[in-house]
């Protein structure tokens, strides 16, 4: 959820992909939970990190610019300064639940493969 919130107030300025991610990422966990889901929401989250990380790296370095000429740009330097913030929350957060995603579906698929091997 704190992906959800983060991309609320990045794409204030930034047209933002991981509000839709988060909820096709939801709605696919809680149809079925089985180890292709498991790892179509993995993938898709790398390539969502990924993407975030090269806007990061380019907007970053343009926005962060002081372009002192012009008075336009100066006045969206906070508004900036927060889209970029968020961002890289949102990163640590996609990060953070890859990690979490991981190891749930690793402890949950190896203790369902260890009960249908007793059986």
């Amino acid at each position: 959820m704190m992906i959800i919130y983060c991309s609320l107030f990045s794409c204030l300025a930034r047209t933002d992909f991981n509000f839709a991610f988060t909820f096709a990422s939801y709605y696919l966990w809680y149809q079925r939970s089985d180890e292709i889901n498991t790892t179509l929401i993995m993938i898709l989250n790398v390539v969502t990190c990924v993407f975030d990380l090269i806007w990061i790296i380019t907007v970053s370095y343009i926005w962060s610019s002081n372009n002192n000429a012009n008075p336009d740009w100066r006045a969206l330097n906070g508004i900036h300064t927060f889209v970029i913030l968020t961002s890289v929350l949102t990163l640590i957060f996609k990060v953070l639940f890859f990690i979490n995603i991981y190891r749930l579906s690793y402890w949950f698929f190896f203790q369902h493969s260890r009960k249908s091997k007793r059986h």
